[in-house]
């Protein structure tokens, strides 16, 4: 039988409750609050419109991946997206960019209170500002977070691909191979968009790093130190909360609001890190969570492999 123990050392359950009720709701207002008074790199519903703006290239017979908007920084920003998110924006293509914008806003609004009332968080939960951010740019993210929520994460990866990531860490097998029809089916409908795809991916990548200014996650040879966590966490605890805080890590060139992944296994030291927008702060937040999962795990047998791969693959219903 294994020991009474509070998942957060150096501290008792009573001092966490205050920090929940109390200082996570005034140190979001604190950090939103820094993010909104410097200056933005974008305009409301921005990515929105990028992504529409892009669609409406592809269905005019462009590159999509050639389009792109200035943002209120003067600097120049295209559009990165796999093919199937074209698709998903390309009703959109007939309102103005200026329209398609706040139309984003709306729906990412909607989408993050479906996220809200889903995980049953207070409201004061829009101030943390991840969220608050995938709102204000209109940035799928938002979307596909609502989807894999609200029990359609089969569409999910057709907003942005990673979406399989939390899927892969929860065992959703079934939707994963949903997904995987769907990608299957633009190849079959639009194979010319996939080649040109195919074709721009390096130029498409090299500029996404320069433009999201390494992104804020760990990319390249260091990704390996945001792996490292990721791994004592689905050890130590279970796959479904390192699939959830993989994007956040380790995706290549990652934004801000990729940082909402984290809600379904959030916790206050998470909520603490991630709530502060600087580059490389969602890695650190990742690590920091290992470390203190290991601490407190401290003295106890590692998992058996065979255990570990039971847990996985076996129904909680059918285990003895």
């Amino acid at each position: 039988m294994k020991p009474e123990r509070w998942p957060y050392p150096l501290s008792s359950p009573w001092v966490w409750s205050i920090v929940r009720r109390f200082g996570l709701p005034f140190w979001f207002v604190l950090t939103s609050a820094a993010e909104w008074l410097a200056p933005g790199p974008r305009s409301p519903g921005f990515d929105t419109a990028l992504a529409v703006g892009a669609a409406r290239t592809w269905l005019a017979g462009g590159n999509p991946w050639s389009f792109f908007l200035v943002g209120t920084d003067g600097n120049v920003y295209h559009f990165a997206g796999l093919p199937p998110t074209l698709f998903v924006y390309a009703p959109l293509t007939f309102l103005s960019l200026d329209v398609a914008a706040l139309v984003g806003v709306i729906i990412s609004l909607a989408a993050a209170l479906v996220v809200i009332s889903r995980l049953h968080l207070p409201m004061w939960w829009f101030l943390f500002p991840p969220l608050n951010a995938g709102i204000f740019f209109g940035n799928p993210h938002m979307l596909l977070m609502a989807l894999l929520l609200a029990g359609a994460a089969w569409l999910a990866p057709a907003v942005k691909v990673y979406a399989f990531i939390p899927m892969i860490g929860e065992a959703r097998w079934r939707d994963m191979a949903l997904g995987f029809a769907i990608f299957a089916g633009t190849v079959m409908a639009a194979p010319t968009l996939w080649s040109d795809w195919a074709a721009s991916l390096a130029a498409t990548n090299d500029r996404l790093l320069v433009e999201a200014q390494g992104g804020w996650s760990l990319t390249g040879p260091l990704a390996i130190l945001g792996i490292i966590p990721l791994v004592v966490i689905a050890l130590r605890k279970d796959a479904r909360t390192a699939g959830w805080l993989g994007v956040p890590a380790v995706w290549p060139a990652s934004e801000p609001f990729y940082s909402t992944m984290a809600l379904p296994v959030m916790t206050p030291l998470l909520a603490i890190i991630l709530a502060i927008p600087r580059h490389l702060g969602p890695p650190l937040a990742v690590a920091a969570y290992a470390a203190q999962l290991a601490w407190s795990y401290r003295g106890m047998p590692w998992p058996r492999p065979r255990a570990y791969l039971r847990a996985w693959f076996v129904p909680r219903s059918h285990r003895t």
